[in-house]
């Protein structure tokens, strides 16, 4: 029986992640901080395939907690073959991102948590001699725009923790893949008129996130082609980058 985990798995593509791997066989560790009935919603919908489920109503930033469900998981059926860490947060419509407090909130969970859940993850992968670490990161960590400091800063802080770890574990059969989302139809980004614009289904894009991560790759855009303006302007002079963004900031607001 193969073993999956999953952060954020209540909702958006945590919880299509779910469904898609729910099959005969499969082991399915479900964590999310909440609403619990919306968790077990996507448990019972994935007992349904077939699938064995594990669930908790946690929060990732609690180190410890999370740290157990990740043991416990492992433990069920002797492996832990893949985690996705999933879960993150945004900061509110009208905020700027460039207070203390929002730094802080979205640091708390986009690095720090998934950090909390990638680490006990990598331990326990080195020791059995294989598996996959994932991470949900943001094509708003190649670029930061107007109103996304403190979500690209948290992002583009867990790409370099991630790129260490792939490091750190190259004479290890464990590979670290680096997803980078763009817009997905998910409460997240409603409200998002740009998004509305590039954004792609839950159920394509965690159909690609499985497959680059079975694959091992180090880092995959999803979706590739929607996200390719980014990755331009990543690469882009600052004056022509700046002035880019400007206007761009200018049509859609």
């Amino acid at each position: 029986m193969s073993t999956y985990l999953i952060t954020g798995a209540s909702s958006g593509v945590g919880a299509a992640l779910a469904r898609q791997l729910a099959t005969d066989g499969m082991l399915l560790a479900l964590a999310d901080r909440g609403p619990a009935h919306d968790l077990d919603s996507v448990a019972d919908l994935c007992r349904k395939s077939g699938a064995t489920v594990l669930t908790a109503t946690l929060d990732v930033c609690d180190e410890t907690r999370i740290a157990d469900f990740i043991e416990d998981a492992a433990g069920k059926d002797g492996r832990l073959d893949f985690v996705f860490a999933n879960a993150g947060v945004i900061h509110a419509a009208g905020d700027d991102g460039l207070s203390t407090k929002s730094a802080r909130e979205l640091m708390e969970t986009n690095y720090f948590g998934a950090v909390n859940t990638l680490a006990p993850a990598a331990r326990i992968m080195a020791l059995q001699g294989y598996g996959g670490l994932v991470a949900i990161t943001s094509i708003s960590a190649l670029v930061a725009t107007p109103g996304s400091a403190s979500y690209s800063a948290s992002k583009a802080a867990l790409m370099m923790w991630t790129d260490s770890l792939r490091l750190s574990l190259r004479e290890t059969n464990v590979s670290v893949t680096n997803i980078v989302l763009g817009f997905v139809d998910t409460p997240m980004t409603h409200g998002m008129a740009h998004a509305e614009r590039l954004w792609i289904g839950p159920d394509l894009a965690s159909s690609r996130i499985i497959k680059a991560a079975r694959r091992g790759v180090a880092i995959a855009s999803v979706p590739s082609l929607r996200n390719s303006p980014w990755w331009f302007l990543r690469e882009s002079p600052h004056a022509v980058r700046s002035a880019l963004l400007a206007r761009a900031y200018r049509h859609f607001n």
